[in-house]
């Protein structure tokens, strides 16, 4: 969603909580402990002490029927969707991406989002063909569009605590759609898509292995997709919205008896 103005009360509060947080959060996850709480039991992310939510996406969304943009009869080869929100430094790394993808034949990278600087991008990739801008997407309409394309990416800055240990919308998105993830190893996503075989993950600005693993998709697209497969089946398994909706009806269950 968008930023809430400057004077709105709980800024103050947030800033304060990440101050906070960004004293007492160790600078490197602790991998084990990631794919410990990623496979926990149900019975341990959800009971009378913690309640755990994630950004799982409803599977409905992503297996109802859909009609694919318009934008893929004009498109031939191996496709990407990135999905960004581009303000301040949020566009540090964007350039060199394109710089990647538009000296490989055969891909397509599509650019999705929002922000200041949004015009920017769309200048970036009118400057290449095979490098396409739609603006912004509303929630309905990303299952649609990550369904569409063959893979999905997501690079995220390695000096931000926050890319380090949260996990993205479309690393989500990816695993409900059955899309593999393009994404860097070494945060949360990044950790779990290399474990779990949902997806390709590179070391962050290490663009030669970036370039060999675009190519590598586009020539292997069978192996693409068997990754895209293993994360569906961790959504339909254990990471989707249902779960997530049992955890919540179970919390408000807890607070209520306990008032």
């Amino acid at each position: 969603g968008y930023p809430p103005k400057k004077d709105f009360p709980i800024i103050g509060a947030y800033k304060e909580a990440k101050m906070y947080l960004s004293e007492k959060i160790p600078p490197h996850p602790d991998w084990d402990n990631v794919m410990a709480a990623f496979d926990a039991p149900e019975r341990l992310l959800c009971n009378d002490d913690i309640t755990m939510i994630s950004n799982a996406k409803d599977l409905e969304d992503y297996e109802e029927d859909y009609e694919t943009p318009e934008l893929f009869s004009k498109l031939e080869g191996f496709n990407f969707l990135f999905v960004g929100v581009f303000v301040g430094g949020n566009l540090k790394h964007l350039p060199q991406i394109i710089t990647v993808f538009k000296r490989i034949s055969g891909v397509n990278l599509i650019i999705a989002g929002y922000g200041s600087k949004a015009g920017i991008v769309e200048r970036m990739a009118n400057e290449n063909k095979n490098i396409h801008f739609i603006g912004p997407l509303v929630p309905d309409d990303i299952p649609k569009w990550t369904r569409s394309v063959d893979a999905t990416l997501r690079l995220g800055d390695v000096e931000n605590i926050n890319s380090k240990y949260s996990t993205a919308n479309i690393f989500f998105s990816s695993l409900a759609a059955g899309r593999p993830l393009l994404c860097n190893d070494d945060n949360v996503s990044g950790h779990i898509v290399k474990t779990k075989e949902t997806g390709f993950a590179v070391p962050f600005g290490d663009w030669i292995t970036f370039d060999k693993t675009i190519r590598y998709m586009r020539d292997n697209p069978d192996e693409a997709k068997r990754r895209g497969s293993n994360g569906k089946k961790l959504a339909v398994e254990k990471h989707n919205w249902a779960i997530n909706e049992k955890r919540l009806h179970a919390l408000y269950d807890r607070v209520i008896l306990n008032r």
